[in-house]
């Protein structure tokens, strides 16, 4: 069933920075993911479970557009108005990112080990 799944957004993204992959083009395919496995993900578990049910996609789509699509837009947008900030500040994003990253992986077992 897992395998039917869509690909994780952040941690993909996360990944692909720290490696120095194409970060635009992890956002594009994780993204796209996100929005075929509405309709994909169903479909490969018909076969390999053999049995349907109803599925709300209109529901699906906008909780999709509001956790994918509008971050995206939003950060883009924000990108554009600090750019020239961030760049005299320079943060440590890798670093951060690879906290976060650890930090919800960490929070994801203990919740796992907890029930």
């Amino acid at each position: 069933v897992v395998g039917c799944m869509p690909p994780p957004v952040s941690s993909a993204v996360i990944l692909t920075k720290s490696v120095g992959g194409n970060e635009a083009a992890a956002i594009f395919n994780s993204a796209m993911g996100s929005f075929l496995g509405i309709i994909v993900t169903p479909a490969l578990l018909l076969i390999f479970v053999g049995t349907t049910t109803s599925i709300p996609f209109a529901m699906i789509f906008t909780k999709l557009s509001l956790t994918v699509l509008l971050p995206l837009v939003v950060g883009q947008v924000v990108r554009q108005r600090v750019k020239k900030w961030l760049e005299e500040l320079n943060p440590p994003f890798g670093l951060i990112s690879n906290i976060i990253l650890l930090l919800i992986i960490y929070a994801t077992f203990c919740d796992t080990f907890n029930r």
